[in-house]
């Protein structure tokens, strides 16, 4: 019983620790994953922003020379100035943040290119200074630099933006697998936790009765054993007619029916022992009354006057044998003769 209830503790504890090991190990994968998703939405965002503000630092340097070229005043240079340094600084920066070689690739590309289309607006400006002409074909070798920066950027925004949604995605199962398992373990905690409180507790109730049983199995051994010593303290005072009166099959009945069986024996072997000093005694005391010179009539009458008070008695005749076919009465005790 205490081998199985103690089983039974093991086996339900073991289980829901096991389940909570695993329900938990889901929350912290889910949790890790979490962080990784915002680390990475992060660092996306930052990558586009900065590749953007890249691009519009080259859009504001073309801006500053388109401006001088139409007013020819230094003052419209302002957005031109400092803008391939700012450029290289947020390129720098996207570098920086991406492990990805593809779009590390991309921003090499798009370095390059930068440089080629601020050189082809320092040489326009320089020209438009010195009153040299600007020709088409410059113009249009600008552009060429800035539609090819453009599908740069448009690419590292699209790769970024695909890889955040395959991270999403992922994500989302990621979470929905999770939601998941943390129910179904939390349900099968909660039905082995009840499972195992009703068989721990029906063992409990077990143990409980069988306790109870054990304690009053004890108080009757007790009381049955008290019994025995009773009767047996009685044999030994010599009171053989006692007798235990228990007729429940097992080995205290069987002591019962044991000393009832050596108190018959005892009382049968002491009884006839007993009889037989009676009937000694008597034939003792018998001899005396005869004893000494007495007539027959004397005689008779002192036999039969001691055999009727010694066996107690309430009538008796003594008759004397005076042929072989005739009896003669010789005395009588308490009893009417008519003659």
């Amino acid at each position: 019983m205490s081998r199985h209830f103690k089983r039974n503790l093991s086996i339900g504890f073991g289980l829901s620790l096991f389940i909570l090991i695993i329900s938990t190990a889901a929350s912290i994968i889910s949790i890790n994953e979490l962080l990784k998703s915002a680390d990475v939405v992060d660092r996306t965002n930052m990558i586009i922003s900065h590749v953007g503000n890249t691009f519009s630092y080259l859009k504001d340097a073309e801006t500053g020379q388109r401006g001088y070229l139409i007013t020819q005043e230094e003052e419209f240079l302002k957005p031109y100035n400092g803008a391939y340094d700012s450029a290289m600084s947020s390129l720098s920066k996207v570098l920086d943040l991406t492990a990805d070689q593809h779009i590390r690739i991309l921003a090499l590309d798009l370095k390059e290119v930068i440089t080629r289309r601020i050189r082809i607006i320092d040489d326009v400006i320089e020209r438009k200074k010195r009153g040299e002409a600007i020709t088409l074909p410059m113009m249009r070798a600008g552009k060429q630099q800035m539609d090819e920066a453009r599908i740069i950027v448009d690419k590292i925004i699209v790769s970024e933006k695909n890889s955040l949604a395959k991270r999403d995605a992922t994500l989302t199962s990621l979470k929905k697998y999770s939601r998941i398992l943390i129910v179904f373990a939390a349900f099968f905690a909660i039905l082995i936790t009840v499972i195992f409180f009703y068989r721990v507790r029906n063992d409990f109730r077990k143990r409980l009765l069988l306790e109870i049983n054990l304690r009053k199995t004890e108080e009757e051994t007790s009381r049955r054993i008290a019994v025995i010593e009773g009767v047996a303290d009685k044999i030994s005072s010599k009171n053989y007619s006692v007798r235990i009166t228990d007729e429940t099959r097992d080995s205290l009945g069987s002591l019962g029916d044991s000393i009832n069986n050596m108190a018959e024996s005892l009382q049968f072997s002491f009884g006839a022992l007993s009889d037989k000093e009676w009937i000694q005694a008597g034939l003792n005391h018998l001899s005396e009354k005869m004893l000494g010179q007495q007539a027959v009539d004397e005689l008779t009458d002192n036999i039969l006057n001691f055999v009727c008070n010694y066996t107690r008695s309430e009538v008796g005749a003594l008759y004397l044998l005076i042929n072989e076919n005739e009896l003669k009465l010789s005395s009588s005790y308490a009893l009417e003769i008519d003659h």
